[in-house]
């Protein structure tokens, strides 16, 4: 998984790609949904539906507008077992009956009943915890009606599916397995058909469904414990994010999990990092639901062979020092009704005269009104006791953060810097460290990645050979190797005590693989680079590549794409030799339209370009003729808020910023500014086919 926390960074090289308009989980907003169903059946029909899963036809009202036949079916078990008033929860599939429809970018989502909180509160309030840490579905609050008749509250739920895997893992490329109960990823032989009815291919089924699966959880099963069984593990899955994944759920008490009854998971296929991620999927049996007491036990679950993901990990030492590390982060950072508790209210508050107003809620509305700062004692119910969400929260985190010798204070790490502070392509980097803890032997570590896939580890050493400095001073050094323009890498630093009897692992950054430090290596001022761009015009798309050295260069074999990043898309052969100092352009219509429009003369223009298009959000990307990347630009002033909104009018890059890859760097264009920009005959502004080199300052 790519880091929550670096999504503007991560934006750049293409990996994520945020919302535009409106957002169907803003918990901001308590967004009335409106069902209507033409059939005077419906009820019956899906009642009959449920255990095949087939949806029948509603129209759905949102925000004043009708979405005509979406699909509808009830889901959920207990939730369904549990509600009474026939308040069950729902899924709405947007397109089931009209190809393409969809509700704010997303064509499925969830319909909560809450059935299990009489709060309404505890499974966004669990997900927003832990997307701190990881990816997490997105909720919302909303008020339903069916045929004008009020059904009361429900938690709308993102749905994990390509959408979702878009969004947080920049592609939604590779398979996604849910787990049925009670699949606890043991090893089943290589025959494919001996996990059907195990986990569903969710995205699937394919000629391949299963076989990925398959490596991951024989590598998982049969690998020799230790060191051995991590570095098996390591690139099939991101075992690091499953680590704040274990330690959340055990920090909320989250009964109904993968380490403890083997229950509501997914596996999905991070199509970015090319590994397998974790996710923990329904919330509402969290925050003491289940399991009230603070106090019980964080590794409740841990040794269970049917759970191997946590059963063998476990036995390393490793393994356990960074779950310590990671709970105690979390219970500092952000466990905290601090932290938990302004969310909890305002949700309350924003929700509140609905609920009283609810005719089909499941629990009294002063268990709702209660159920915050007071423990709640019902009847009749599937569970009939709920701690007040705030004195637990409090007392759980008293009982985690004063557990014995599980975690003895760390080695302290602090001071991290990188020489050179600009690092340039093909050229090492020193990262330094200080590392002082009176009285302690320490061993200190370096974990960077370029790309996709596992971090690589390799020791930071206080000898003076390291680029730290004087030997024996504290200070730590490792060189990363110089990389390639364009690359992204991403680096933390673990510390730990010789002595592994004391202490677990302290990270630099606080939330290690999952929030890393980053540099980014430019392209470089030198080239054919991308020097302006306009995604949408009246007289076409624009992107100008100039040759800014002070040689000619040979563009044939070379070629262009957006977002996808495929060398080969569009092919820029036919613009052949460009001398030092000229530029191209590419637009999707008729070149000589586009050259007429413009007014251009002696400026080589390449048309057709539908295949590699723009959009609002997007990229360029540029390719020479081996297929090797010599310049991108990701831009969006949606994705890069106060970057330039490129429609109808270009942007253009000073001479510092080109091959910098930096969209903050990108100016609008307007007429007669330093690019002596001009406007085309259907209006829009630019210069295209012309750079003119001006300083960024």
């Amino acid at each position: 998984m790519r880091s929550l926390f670096l999504l503007p960074l991560l934006a750049m090289f293409g990996v994520v790609s945020a919302a535009s308009g409106q957002d169907l989980f803003d918990t901001d907003q308590f967004r009335p949904l409106n069902l209507t169903f033409k059939q005077p059946d419906f009820w019956t029909q899906l009642l009959n539906n449920q255990v095949s899963e087939t949806y029948i036809p509603v129209d759905l009202e949102v925000d004043g507008i009708t979405y005509p036949d979406a699909g509808i079916r009830l889901r959920g078990q207990s939730t369904i077992w549990c509600a009474l008033n026939n308040k069950f929860p729902f899924r709405i599939r947007m397109d089931e009956f009209v190809p393409g429809q969809e509700i704010y970018g997303q064509d499925t989502f969830r319909l909560n009943n809450a059935a299990l909180d009489p709060t309404f509160l505890r499974e966004a309030l669990a997900a927003e915890a832990l997307r701190e840490y990881v990816p997490m579905a997105h909720r919302a609050f909303t008020n339903l009606t069916i045929n004008s008749q009020n059904w009361g509250v429900y938690i709308i739920e993102q749905q994990k599916d390509g959408r979702y895997a878009q969004e947080f893992f920049g592609t939604s490329s590779g398979s996604r397995y849910k787990a049925i109960p009670y699949a606890g990823l043991t090893y089943h032989g290589p025959d494919p058909l001996d996990y059907v009815g195990r986990y569903d291919h969710v995205n699937g089924p394919t000629n391949d469904s299963y076989l990925d699966l398959i490596v991951l959880l024989d590598a998982l099963n049969n690998t020799p414990l230790g060191k051995p069984l991590f570095d098996a593990l390591n690139p099939l899955i991101d075992m690091d994010a499953y680590l704040w994944v274990l330690a959340g759920n055990a920090l909320l008490c989250n009964w109904d999990s993968y380490q403890s009854n083997t229950h509501n998971y997914y596996v999905l296929f991070d199509g970015g990092e090319q590994r397998f991620y974790l996710q923990t999927h329904d919330l509402d049996l969290t925050f003491g639901t289940n399991r009230p007491w603070p106090n019980y036990p964080i590794t409740a679950g841990f040794n269970k062979f049917t759970r191997p993901l946590s059963a063998r990990p476990w036995k390393h030492l490793p393994f356990r020092q960074e779950f310590w590390d990671h709970i105690r982060t979390m219970a500092q950072d952000t466990f905290t009704w601090e932290h938990l508790g302004p969310l909890a209210w305002k949700w309350h508050n924003m929700i509140d005269a609905a609920v009283a107003a609810d005719p089909k809620r499941i629990f009294s509305y002063q268990a709702f009104k209660n159920g915050i700062t007071n423990n709640i004692s019902t009847s009749g119910g599937c569970i009939n006791y709920f701690p007040g969400i705030e004195p637990w929260v409090e007392d759980r985190r008293t009982f985690v953060l004063s557990t014995g010798g599980y975690l003895a204070p760390k080695v302290r790490l602090a001071g991290l810097s990188i020489s050179p502070a600009a690092p340039v392509q093909d050229s090492p980097v020193v990262v330094t460290v200080s590392c002082r803890t009176p009285g302690a032997k320490v061993k200190v570590g370096l974990r960077y990645r370029v790309g996709p896939g596992a971090f690589k580890s390799i020791p930071m050493r206080d000898d003076g050979q390291s680029g730290d400095g004087a030997p024996g001073d504290d200070v730590y050094g490792a060189r990363i190797p110089g990389q390639s323009g364009g690359s992204l890498v991403e680096y933390l630093v673990v510390g730990n005590r010789k002595d592994p009897a004391r202490g677990a692992m302290s990270f630099l950054p606080r939330k290690s693989e999952q929030e890393p430090f980053v540099y980014k290596i430019p392209f470089g001022e030198k080239g054919i680079r991308i020097t302006e761009y306009m995604y949408s015009g009246a007289d076409g798309e624009i992107v100008e590549l100039t040759n800014t050295s002070s040689a000619p260069i040979d563009v044939t074999g070379w070629s262009l794409d957006d977002q996808s990043a495929t060398p080969g898309v569009f092919d820029l052969s036919n613009a052949g030799i460009v001398p030092a100092g000229a530029s191209i352009v590419v637009t999707d219509g008729d070149a000589a339209n586009f050259g007429t429009a413009w007014s251009l003369v002696g400026v080589t223009v390449l048309g057709g370009n539908s295949v590699a298009k723009l959009g609002r959000n997007d990229a360029i990307h540029l390719f020479d003729s081996s297929g090797a990347l010599v310049d991108r630009l990701i831009y969006g002033d949606e994705d890069f808020p106060g970057t330039p909104k490129a429609q109808g009018a270009s942007a253009w890059i000073c001479s510092d910023g080109v091959g910098a890859d930096d969209p903050a760097l990108w100016v609008l264009s307007l007429q007669g500014d330093l690019q002596g920009s001009w406007f085309s005959a259907g209006g829009d502004v630019g210069s295209p086919g012309l750079f003119a080199a001006s300083s960024c300052q």
